[in-house]
């Protein structure tokens, strides 16, 4: 494993400005915080090729702290890091035809998160199904995380943090209605949401992208397990570290 896509964090300079930006990589090295892993991700994940992550963002809890490694030395220790798989999400559309039967209209993945709903100010109406449950949720929106996502916008709205290599996702209301506030760790399958309201606009917002996709009215949307990535570390155990403090129960 020695050749190596390089994505750099934009107006910083790194010893590793200089590798060379290989077309058919064995991995795609990383350098910012973990927004800049993310994004690499979303447009790399295609390549089925594992991601490392260099530290120069604040809080970095998916990327690698090193200093004074050069090119010569990195590719050196490529072989002796730890890689670890993490999931995706999978979310499909259906809309309803005018004879009351569904067809897809929309479908992608996410590692991080997918949010439903648009302003802060909205309020929209959804019914869940979830295996054998099924109830009305009200309120500002849906937020679905994964357990890599785990530590970003869910983590900001008061959710529980999940073990990066878990297979469960963070289903969460957004503001809604006090008597009808939701949140729980769920299995990625069985999950549909209806959009019920129509009054005020509802989006897809995948992995905090601007609007990805708009729903309407008696729209479905299904949520499944993903495909799945790695990410390498140096030493799973240093990095996981500030991460595990935060995982409820630990």
């Amino acid at each position: 494993m020695n050749k190596i896509l390089y994505i750099p964090t934009f107006n910083k300079e790194t010893e590793f400005d200089s590798f060379i930006k290989e077309t058919n990589p064995d991995i795609i090295l990383v350098s910012g915080g973990d927004g800049s892993l993310l994004h690499a991700i979303q447009d790399f994940s295609y390549m089925n090729i594992p991601f490392f992550g260099i530290a120069n963002g604040t809080v970095n809890f998916l990327m690698n702290k090193i200093h004074g490694f050069y090119f010569e030395d990195f590719l050196k220790k490529l072989n002796s890091f730890d890689f670890l798989t993490a999931s995706k999400i999978k979310i499909s559309i259906k809309r309803m035809r005018s004879n009351e039967t569904y067809y897809k209209v929309f479908e992608t993945e996410a590692i991080n998160d997918i949010v439903l709903g648009n302003g802060i100010m909205d309020f929209h109406s959804f019914n869940i199904k979830e295996n054998l449950t099924e109830f009305d949720l009200s309120g500002l929106g849906i937020l679905i995380s994964t357990a890599v996502g785990s530590t970003a916008f869910n983590y900001n709205n008061n959710g529980p943090v999940l073990k990066l290599n878990s297979n469960e996702i963070i289903f969460s209301s957004l503001i809604s209605e006090k008597e009808k506030q939701f949140q729980k760790i769920l299995e990625p399958r069985n999950i549909s949401i209806k959009l019920k309201s129509s009054r005020q606009k509802c989006f897809v917002f995948i992995d905090g992208q601007s609007n990805v996709f708009e729903l309407k009215r008696n729209d479905i949307v299904e949520i499944s397990k993903g495909s799945n990535i790695e990410l390498g570390f140096i030493d799973k155990n240093i990095l996981f570290e500030k991460r595990d403090k935060l995982i409820i129960g630990e």
